[in-house]
């Protein structure tokens, strides 16, 4: 070990790469997914916090059924909409040559 630990390949520390990671990889619709997640996630969280106030929280209440309920329904509608239609632009983009 104690011979071994100072011979690192001049490779280690470089940071040129065999492959041209801009083929595959562009930051800017990595940055630009994760600011949409988190400025949905903070629209998210302030309608509920909002809302819980003014409406409740409590299932037995009619003001739940038109609040929550309404935006559970929208939700179970949107979300695998979005999935379906983002896995088929997956699948009908991917790269099928090898």
């Amino acid at each position: 070990m104690a011979t071994t630990l100072g011979t690192t390949g001049s490779r280690a520390g470089s940071s040129d790469r065999d492959y041209d990671m801009s083929l595959w990889y562009d930051s800017r619709w990595y940055k630009f997914g994760l600011i949409t997640m988190l400025l949905v996630a903070i629209f998210w969280i302030w309608y509920q916090r909002t809302f819980a106030y003014s409406h409740g929280m409590d299932s037995m209440e009619p003001e739940f059924e038109k609040v929550w309920m309404g935006l559970w329904r929208v939700h179970m509608i949107v979300m695998p909409l979005f999935a379906l239609i983002t896995w088929g632009w997956i699948w009908k983009t991917r790269d099928t040559r090898e």
